[in-house]
């Protein structure tokens, strides 16, 4: 019974979208699997049968009437597929019957010093993530697919082991062990550094072409670098399709932890969304139940909300969807990794970002949850906005004894707003608690 109950946990939401009745237009559309003989997008390789998009469920509110309801379905649909396939470095694709070169097939040539051409919107984006891994000193990595794959392994391990559940029912969070240093250590090396990385990723934009290098230690036999389109990809599927249906009051839920729109609700209304509490989904991977996770820790789902009109993304990243607590030092290891360490920072249990490009959205909330300090997450997002030309604004949750503080900027402060426990009728004290910060 574990093991099916968490496939459930792992789509616990970081941000629950609030649907309050609407009286205009109104429609829900989600994204459905990659099959292997049906459909234009099709996957090749997967001993499943079958791909999940971005590994995560997208929906689509559509507020405009658009034309025809059933077209604008399958655009959607099929241009997430689409972006997926180019992204994706697990698999290979057909597209309308045309095997496609996506980051499985550049990855794949690392060390032949095979150039591999590759489709307009692939090439971009892998330009502004190198861009933006160099601007980051490597705290976002577009090439830490090595790690990436470790630490996912090592927490897909923990989450269906029952060795430590004793452990993690005491101490309220998932317990499993590290993988050895040298295990670590040798994924790290397999990571260009910022410094190298254009050396390493030679990109020709006449020719739309990638040749990937090997480097220092990462010989190309055993060891290979990867590159990983996790922080990147989802966000820039999303501001594809949104550009191509502007006129329409759309807004897009991308794996819950990313949701984008473009204009207000109708009316002027503006958007509500609410934050999961970080310590409710921490709690998830060890009950799987979100009834038994609250009446057991005592902990409400959602204690902070925001309401927000206009053209917005926000991307959050934090640790507890996928996570483990580390067995030998007692260290939070997640998903998200400090490709300069190789391990996982705990400064933040979440940081979320406002910005106006999706594209954008994850890779900052990446870099700033991998900085040691609200001082330095704030002086790299300047750096970042300056350079790309962006207004990202962001907040930070900090766990400080059994509280949640959100450290918001001022811009932020009448955004975001605690819920009354009575009004709500939240079960549970509210831990969460809103500290404003200069920007």
């Amino acid at each position: 019974m574990k093991r099916k109950l968490l496939l459930l946990s792992a789509i616990v939401p970081l941000l629950l979208t609030s649907c309050e009745k609407e009286d205009s237009y109104f429609k829900q559309f989600s994204v459905s699997n990659i099959a292997s003989d049906t459909g234009r997008v099709r996957v090749v390789d997967s001993i499943y049968g079958t791909v999940s998009p971005f590994d995560t469920q997208i929906l689509l509110q559509l507020y405009s009437s658009p034309s025809n309801a059933i077209t604008f379905s399958q655009d959607f649909d099929f241009l997430i597929k689409k972006y997926h396939a180019l992204f994706d470095r697990y698999y290979s694709y057909t597209i309308d019957g045309e095997k496609i070169n996506n980051v499985k097939t550049i990855n794949d040539s690392y060390g032949t010093n095979e150039a591999i051409k590759v489709d307009d919107i692939l090439f971009e984006t892998l330009k502004e993530a190198i861009e933006f891994t160099k601007e980051t000193n490597g705290l976002f990595n577009i090439a830490s697919g090595k790690l990436a794959t470790l630490w996912a392994n090592q927490i897909t391990q923990a989450k269906s082991s029952d060795s430590y559940s004793q452990e993690s029912y005491a101490a309220g969070r998932l317990i499993y062990h590290d993988p050895a240093d040298d295990v670590i250590q040798k994924a790290t090396t397999c990571t260009p550094s910022a410094d190298i990385i254009d050396e390493v990723l030679v990109l020709d934009s006449k020719n739309k072409t990638v040749t990937f290098k090997s480097f220092g230690g990462c010989d190309g036999k055993d060891n290979k670098a990867e590159l990983t389109f996790g922080a990147v990809g989802k966000g820039r599927a999303v501001d594809l399709f949104i550009d191509n249906y502007s006129d329409y009051s759309i807004l897009i839920n991308a794996g819950q932890s990313s949701v984008k729109t473009n204009k207000f609700k109708k009316g002027q209304e503006p958007w509500s969304l609410e934050i999961a509490n970080p310590k409710f989904n921490e709690k998830m991977s060890i009950l799987f139940d979100s009834y038994l996770v609250g009446s057991y820790f005592k902990v409400n789902s959602a204690e902070v909300y925001f309401r927000k009109g206009g053209n917005f993304n926000f991307s959050t990243s934090g640790y507890y969807n996928n996570y483990y607590q580390s067995y030998q030092t007692g260290k939070i290891r997640s998903h998200i990794v400090n490709p300069q360490t190789g391990y996982s920072e705990t400064t933040f249990d979440a940081v979320s970002v406002f910005t106006d490009n999706s594209t954008y959205g994850d890779m900052y909330s990446t870099a700033l949850t991998n900085t040691k300090s609200i001082d330095e997450a704030q002086e790299l997002l300047a750096k970042l906005n300056k350079k790309f030309k962006q207004n990202a604004v962001a907040f930070y949750i900090v766990k400080e004894g059994e509280k949640e503080i959100y450290y918001v900027p001022d811009s932020l402060k009448d955004v975001l707003q605690v819920k009354d426990k009575k009004k709500y009728n939240l079960n549970y004290d509210i831990v969460s608690e809103i500290r404003v910060i200069g920007e």
